[in-house]
């Protein structure tokens, strides 16, 4: 079976410029809402939108040495790929963003907005996102955050494997 322009027509992502990253975190760190500390969290760790959407109240460890919370397949919920699966640390700043956002409500997942605890809508995160991105004058996809902390890493000098660890959990 041939497909026409596999592996050809894949649009590669750069990462956020300095200054596009640094606009986006204070943006949402300005003001907590829902969408808002999903990009946050996302910009700061790496993960994958629709990884984040799908985050579970019992899947966050906040009060850990080491705040973070655990990726993992539940219900129709699936993930990419299988090494997708993994514990995904925190800083200061993306902890405490989740920590206000379950205080807002009582809802079994963190995003329930994008996520009815069974099925991760990621379509309306990619649209949502996508739309806040824009009205800051960003004219990236959030999917650029994950190119954007493997730059940084890279340019920390983390170890190739590590960084891939970290940002993909392989």
């Amino acid at each position: 079976l041939k497909i026409p322009n596999r592996g050809r027509d894949s649009v590669p992502r750069k990462p956020f410029t300095y200054d596009e990253y640094k606009k986006l975190i204070s943006a949402c760190t300005a003001k907590g809402d829902e969408i808002r500390t999903l990009i946050l969290v996302v910009c700061l760790t790496g993960a994958r939108p629709s990884e984040v959407a799908g985050i579970r109240r019992e899947d966050i460890f906040l009060d850990e040495d080491y705040p973070h919370f655990d990726l993992v397949e539940y219900s129709n919920r699936t993930l990419k790929t299988k090494n997708s699966a993994r514990k995904v640390p925190l800083v200061p700043i993306a902890a405490k963003a989740v920590k206000n956002l379950l205080g807002t409500h009582q809802e079994p997942v963190l995003f329930p907005r994008y996520c009815d605890g069974n099925d991760v809508s990621g379509d309306n995160v990619s649209a949502a996102t996508r739309k806040y991105t824009a009205s800051l004058g960003i004219d990236k996809t959030l999917y650029s955050a994950r190119h954007t902390v493997k730059t940084l890493l890279d340019r920390a000098g983390i170890q190739e494997y590590l960084a891939l660890v970290i940002v993909t959990g392989k």
